[in-house]
This record gives structure tokens, C-alpha cells and sequence, in this order.
């Protein structure tokens, strides 16, 4: 269980999936074996698969282990609050952001004193503030986010310090506040260069981040060169072993929609049908997800600047199929997409 632990902190997914099955396997076989154990071994081999974006077997473990809290009476304490965090965002990740929103409140709710956030872990929050800001909520993201950021500080947790202001320059650039969201990614530059090695996705996130707040500014080369840079890191980094294949959709949607800006619209279709075959193989069969609705989105955008209109009109149906039940139908691509789609086929 500590060899997966650090196998996860070094983007080793594959290694960590087989330390925590080898310690499941242990537990099986020891006359040892409790219910406690069984709980923290399940556990591990949750995080172990949403680590590696096996987001259908991380979603049956987290259950499991919510079954054993429940046996156990402990579906209200602190373990239970770590759990519906890990599951929360193992949902995130997996394009489910309505439902995380549900589990990361159950968390704050258990470890909120005195209806104050002084029992509410940093980390959490900004988890929040992550799934808010997917679901459009920017001002009660911004407000956790800011939260998040002040008791990091106070505490000194470096991680959660780093993911507030990735977070912050998001929510940021997406309500128009690009000197705040700009200074934000410039106090992040160099915690990232200390805290992660070269190649890290941390990396492949950060100039995805630059290259969108620089088309925010009408920069078009510089996002280009930066989407560039993003999509070759995550490469490398896929094929050193690190992550899994989802990231890559996650750095091709943006350079799909950066690159149908500047014209390249046969680039755009290219980038944006990858992002969907590798979301598609990812999928849970019947159900939806919010990237697989925006890398859908962003073809349609694609095969709508390509002149290819029929072409276009199914991708933007699926987007809709898949914004509507991830994150709802006052989301504004969703609202979008269902403009595009036509009155007759939104019957």
C-alpha cells in the first residue's frame, strides 16, 4: 500500500495499480485480515485506478468502500470525508461533474463545525471550487477557491497552494479578469518548477492555461506555440508511462478550438475527432460525460468552420446529449450546441 501511495505521487499509474492489487491480494490470503484493512486496501486500489483513468473500476471500488463505511458505522466521520473526496473526484475526472458536486458537499457538510469551514480541509475546497467552475458557478468557485488559498497559506500545504492558483487563473480568465488570472500562472511558474521534474503533466496543464489566456488577448501565435508545447508534453509524458490517455484529449479540445481561431480548420476537425475517439474508449457504456461533450462540442465548431454542415449538426447533437446530463442545460455550450442541433431533432 505505500509502494502504490508513492508509485501515484510519481505519475507511475500502471505501477500503482499493481502494488495495490499485490496488497489486495496479501489481505486475501492473511489470517490477519479485518474489515478495517479491507477498508484502507480498497481504498487504495480506488485511488490506484482513478489514477490511472480507470474511472469505471475506481467508480465500483469508491462504492465498495462506501458499503464497508457503512458496515463499519463510520459513513460520517473523517475517513468517510476523504472517501467521498477521492470519489468525487474520481467522478470529475471522469466528466461527471453534477454527481461529484453531490459527494463534494456531503464532504464539506461532515467536516464543517459550527457551520463555519474551520474543519473543512483546504484540499477539499478547492476540489469544490474545481467542479463548481465546470458547472459555470464562477462566483461560489471563486469564493471557495479564495478559501482554499488563505488556509493553505496559513498552513503551508505547498500542494493545495499550487493547485488554488491553477484553479483561481481558470475561474479567473473565464469571468474576463486576465491581469489577476495572468498573475496567478506567474506566482505558479516557478512552485511548479520546484515542486514537479521536467515532463510532469502539471507542465502540459500550465501552458494549456497560458495558451487560452493568451488568446483571451489576442495573441493567436503565442497560443498556438503554447497548445503546441502542451500536446508534446503529454505525449512524452504518456508514452514515459505517466498518466493516462485521457490527458491527451484534455490538452487536444483547447488546442482544437485555439487552432479553428486562428484557421486551421482541418487541424481543428483532426484534434478534436482524436479527443473524441480516445474519450469514447474511456467511456462507461449509457452513461455521459461533460469532455466528451466539449470535445464533441469543438468538433462540431470544427466541421462547422470546414463548411461540412450535416457533419457538424451530429456532433453538436451528441455535445448536447452529453452537456446536458453532465452538466446540465443552463450551461452555455450546452445551451449552444442545442441552438446549433435545430428545434425538430431537440424534440
Amino acid at each position: 500500500m505505500s509502494g502504490s501511495w508513492i508509485a501515484r505521487e510519481r505519475d507511475s499509474a500502471r505501477e500503482a495499480i499493481r502494488r495495490s492489487e499485490a496488497a489486495r491480494d496479501l489481505l486475501a490470503a492473511s489470517p490477519l485480515r479485518t474489515e478495517n484493512t479491507d477498508l484502507h486496501v480498497q481504498l487504495s486500489l480506488a485511488e490506484s485506478y482513478r489514477a490511472a483513468g480507470q474511472y469505471q473500476n475506481a467508480n465500483s471500488a469508491y462504492d465498495q468502500v462506501f458499503a464497508l463505511l457503512r458496515t463499519l458505522g463510520r459513513d460520517d466521520t473523517l475517513t468517510a470525508t476523504t472517501m467521498f473526496n477521492n470519489w468525487a473526484f474520481a467522478l470529475q475526472l471522469f466528466g461527471r461533474p453534477l454527481e461529484a458536486e453531490k459527494y463534494y458537499r456531503r464532504a464539506i457538510a461532515i467536516s464543517r463545525v459550527d457551520n463555519s469551514f474551520e474543519g473543512v480541509s483546504p484540499m477539499l475546497m478547492i476540489n469544490y471550487a474545481r467542479t463548481l467552475r465546470e458547472l459555470g458557478r464562477h462566483g461560489e468557485a471563486a469564493s471557495y477557491a479564495d478559501r482554499a488559498y488563505a488556509k493553505a497559506q496559513h498552513t503551508g500545504n505547498q500542494v493545495v497552494l499550487n493547485q488554488t492558483l491553477f484553479v483561481g487563473a481558470r475561474i479567473y480568465r473565464e469571468q474576463g479578469d486576465l491581469d489577476r488570472a495572468e498573475a496567478m500562472l506567474a506566482e505558479l511558474e516557478p512552485r511548479l518548477e520546484k515542486s514537479y521534474p521536467p515532463g510532469s503533466l502539471s507542465f502540459a496543464t500550465f501552458a494549456t492555461e497560458r495558451a487560452l489566456v493568451a488568446l483571451a488577448r489576442g495573441d493567436a501565435p503565442l497560443a498556438l506555440q503554447q497548445t503546441n508545447q502542451a500536446t508534446q508534453i503529454t505525449e512524452a509524458a504518456l508514452a514515459a508511462g505517466q498518466g493516462a490517455e485521457d490527458a491527451l484529449a484534455r490538452v487536444l479540445v483547447p488546442r482544437s478550438d485555439i487552432e479553428r481561431q486562428v484557421g486551421h480548420t482541418d487541424d481543428a476537425a483532426k484534434d478534436a475527432s482524436k479527443a473524441v475517439a480516445i474519450l469514447q474508449k474511456a467511456a462507461e457504456p449509457g452513461t455521459f460525460s461533460s469532455y466528451l461533450g466539449h470535445a464533441y462540442y469543438s468538433l462540431g465548431l470544427a466541421l462547422q468552420a470546414q463548411g461540412k454542415t450535416e457533419d457538424a449538426r451530429a456532433a453538436f447533437r451528441s455535445a448536447a446529449e452529453h452537456l446536458q446530463a453532465s452538466v446540465g442545460p443552463d450551461y452555455p455550450d450546452t445551451r449552444s450546441a442545442l441552438q446549433q442541433v435545430g428545434p425538430q431533432t431537440q424534440q
